[in-house]
């Protein structure tokens, strides 16, 4: 079915892809070398299997009537309209949090690696800004730019993972240590963190035009994906080396400092920072979007504008008073965040998907639907 303000399957996945590469270069370099050692590169294909069950997960709460809808359409089709709002407020209010604190930590991590004389705030609104930006439009201006972001992401990773799979080590890499998989398991609870927030752009679901093979491209974006996020920490760990690496608090950043591409190509700072600013921004925008969407449906307005600025302001509040002091912070973004994530994602949204569509109910979901989105 065709929206007159929607995004094609194809930027939906884009934007997904682009977005959670934020987390997956923030957080997994420690995270699985702290649970799985050296051998946490492998730690993707572990979590493989939850990440498929959590995208057929979508695709079961989200159909309602026979098609997909937004994911507060799904709640209130499904809990109701009192219980169906609750938790849809508290999942848009989550995604506020949530965005202040990538918000936050992109911020910092452009600052203390390669503007340290600069100030925090200058990061927090101009990021804010360029959120606001791929937010206030349309939704289909929105899933354009992220699909011409994806083409110059993609090419930044082709010209980091050439310039870096030479200078790997085989001797940090191999031979793995599977027969200690109980650790690799549980290096795949990050991965699974970092790879499942795609689940929260659900809200826009309903402005996604409808497409006949978008479970088989949802199923070979998510491989695509987790093969990326395996080179991604091949090439980290098998430069720099697990102990290194580990002591690094952007590893990735300290790896790619030191690549040459044929002698030719060198110093790739401005190449990561761009990639940085690429995935963090487009992530923000994401939520932000995701969040006024959610509200919008739950309130019932036409104008999507005023709840976008209504994200933007809870999610800068969260950025600058909701994190205190550095130390805080580490631990909301490294532990308390990716918590609450797996929580949501993959404790109560199945339970909400073990409640069937109810036929008195289902007019919550229908209502507005086709209209006109602003």
């Amino acid at each position: 079915m065709k929206r007159e303000d929607g995004m094609s399957y194809r930027q939906y996945l884009a934007a997904a892809g682009v977005s959670l590469f934020s987390p997956v270069t923030r957080l997994l370099p420690k995270a699985v070398l702290e649970r799985a050692g050296f051998s946490g590169w492998l730690a993707p294909l572990p979590a493989l299997l939850p990440l498929l069950g959590l995208l057929w997960l979508a695709g079961r709460l989200l159909t309602v009537d026979g098609r997909k809808v937004g994911l507060v359409d799904a709640l209130l089709a499904r809990l109701g309209p009192w219980a169906g709002r609750i938790v849809g407020t508290v999942l848009a209010l989550w995604l506020l949090f949530y965005g202040g604190v990538i918000l936050r930590a992109g911020s910092e991590r452009i600052l203390s690696t390669v503007y340290p004389t600069s100030g925090l705030p200058l990061f927090l609104g101009g990021g804010l800004l360029l959120a606001l930006v791929f937010a206030l439009g349309r939704i289909r201006w929105a899933g354009r730019s992220a699909f011409i972001t994806l083409l110059f992401f993609g090419g930044i990773l082709a010209v980091v993972f050439a310039a870096a799979l030479p200078a790997l080590h085989g001797d940090y890499l191999w031979p793995p240590e599977l027969s200690r998989w109980p650790r690799l398991c549980r290096a795949a609870l990050p991965v699974a963190d970092a790879l499942s927030p795609w689940v929260w752009f659900s809200f826009l679901r309903g402005s996604v035009t409808e497409d006949e093979g978008s479970f088989p491209r949802a199923l070979r974006g998510l491989f695509c994906l987790c093969l990326l996020t395996t080179v991604f920490l091949m090439t980290t760990i098998g430069d720099l080396g697990p102990e290194l690496a580990l002591r690094q608090q952007f590893p990735f950043y300290v790896m790619i400092k030191n690549l040459h591409l044929l002698n030719v190509m060198e110093r790739f700072d401005g190449v990561i920072v761009a990639l940085w600013m690429m995935t963090d921004y487009v992530f923000v925008g994401m939520l932000l979007l995701s969040a006024s969407v959610g509200f919008q449906r739950l309130s019932g307005s036409r104008r999507r504008e005023t709840w976008v600025l209504f994200c933007a302001a809870g999610m800068l509040l969260s950025a600058v008073f909701g994190a205190g002091d550095a130390f805080r912070f580490a631990w909301i973004s490294e532990r308390l965040a990716p918590s609450v994530n797996l929580c949501l994602a993959f404790l109560l949204l199945p339970l909400i998907a073990l409640f069937p569509p109810k036929k008195e109910n289902l007019q919550f979901s229908k209502k507005g639907v086709d209209k006109r989105r602003r």
